[in-house]
């Protein structure tokens, strides 16, 4: 990236996942706790410091820490801290929810899609786009449905991050006892349904395909397969009092989102 002369206020363009130059961008701050209270928080500390909060999803720390250690030497005027915001999504949202309430925000936060459209639907993060036109980054070089995943009212107020992928493994051993393929998986869902009860045979009535319960995040893939055959979760979405929201979140995403200053 070019030299930029913003604020805080005007901070990050998001390379997410890469370790390029341009994973974070910002400048001065202009936060309002003082330098001391906001360092002893992990906040905002006046001093040209980016704070950046994440649970590092997927064990991307290390990950991380490239990206920072390429940003600084680019840099060096406005380093990154890459502050522990919680062993998980929850509890990274509740230590942002507690810096809400006293004042001690960070500049870039990792939120998951359970908690980055309720921040954006209180107005506790900041819309990117203005930010990505004078940082000059391309929002187009993202994948379209990822970057839209992010998008409420016209405005975008997360860039995709440690987004998840399924993967499909094949017990060869049971395709060879049920005489199918053993060297791809169903093409389609349509094929699996056909292949599922020689499968089950082959498995001495064992399921063909288990789906977790959902009682951790590895449910959200369930939402694919309803998605495919054209269902739904939800048809649309309303506000209710004060500020909550009936909403269906997409398949397990990670954006980077900017506290609202």
């Amino acid at each position: 990236m070019s030299n930029l002369n913003l604020t805080r206020r005007g901070v990050l363009g998001l390379a997410g996942g890469t370790v390029a130059a341009g994973a974070l961008a910002g400048c001065a701050g202009t936060g309002g706790s003082s330098s001391n209270e906001a360092s002893a928080a992990g906040g905002q500390t006046n001093d040209g410091t980016i704070q950046f909060w994440s649970n590092h999803p997927g064990k991307s720390k290390d990950i991380e820490l490239a990206i920072i250690a390429e940003w600084d030497k680019l840099k060096p005027e406005h380093k990154v801290k890459l502050v522990d915001g919680g062993a998980n999504y929850e509890e990274l949202g509740q230590k942002f929810n507690a810096a809400l309430a006293g004042g001690q925000l960070p500049d870039v936060l990792v939120a998951s899609d359970v908690t980055w459209f309720n921040f954006a639907l209180n107005k506790a993060t900041t819309p990117l786009d203005d930010i990505w036109t004078k940082a000059g980054v391309k929002p187009e070089s993202y994948v379209d449905t990822l970057r839209e995943d992010y998008a409420f009212n016209g405005k975008h107020y997360g860039m995709p991050y440690s987004r998840s992928t399924c993967l499909m493994y094949l017990d060869k051993a049971a395709l060879a006892a049920a005489k199918l393929p053993t060297d791809r998986g169903p093409a389609t869902w349509a094929e699996f349904d056909e292949w599922a009860p020689k499968l089950m045979a082959a498995k001495g009535g064992k399921p063909a395909l288990i789906i977790p319960d959902g009682s951790s995040y590895l449910d959200w893939y369930f939402k694919g397969m309803i998605w495919t055959f054209g269902g739904n979760y939800s048809k649309e979405w309303r506000r209710s009092p004060p500020c909550s929201a009936n909403w269906v979140s997409r398949p397990s995403t990670s954006p980077m989102t900017r506290p609202r200053r």
